[in-house]
């Protein structure tokens, strides 16, 4: 047995040492060959900072700021498919007195300034959490799944700035 073991080593050697000659390369690594250095080596490393893409944009058209996020809630169109909903009492640069969001995930966060929130509703497959300042004091209030609750105004408090959306399941 060990002699047809050793065939097939002396075999499998004589085919590196061919291929090694046919292509003009050693068949015998060498500690001192080591790759070349990337081209890249002195670029700098890429640090994500969460902001909202297009957010001056953002500002400029729709008069809300959306500060940062995961990347897991967006804000869209009311007339595409969307999640979430957030009312306000003033019509913004848009002429809009509601803005919609999608939530692609189970899990995600948005921060932002909408002032004059009244309610936030989520459709029946997302759940959150909305941080959200009024009269001084800044609070979290908890929006089931398919639910609409007043926040602010909409629940007998004073105007209010919706802070973040904190999609919960």
């Amino acid at each position: 047995m060990a002699f047809r073991k050793g065939r097939w080593v002396l075999a499998a050697a004589a085919v590196v040492a061919s291929a090694a000659a046919v292509f003009g390369t050693s068949a015998v690594a060498t500690a001192d060959t080591a790759p070349p250095a990337p081209d890249n080596a002195a670029a700098p490393f890429a640090v994500e900072d969460w902001a909202y893409p297009g957010a001056d944009e953002v500002l400029q058209s729709k008069g809300i700021t959306l500060t940062k996020g995961d990347g897991r809630i967006n804000l869209v169109e009311c007339t595409a498919g969307h999640q979430i909903e957030v009312y306000t009492r003033e019509t913004h640069a848009d002429g809009r007195d509601r803005f919609c969001f999608a939530a692609a995930e189970s899990t995600g966060f948005l921060t932002m300034s909408i002032p004059d929130v009244y309610a936030v509703q989520t459709t029946n497959d997302r759940a959150l959490n909305a941080s959200v300042t009024a009269d001084g004091e800044t609070k979290t209030v908890a929006v089931p799944k398919g639910w609409l609750v007043g926040v602010g105004e909409g629940s007998k408090g004073g105007a209010a700035v919706l802070l973040e959306l904190r999609v919960t399941a």
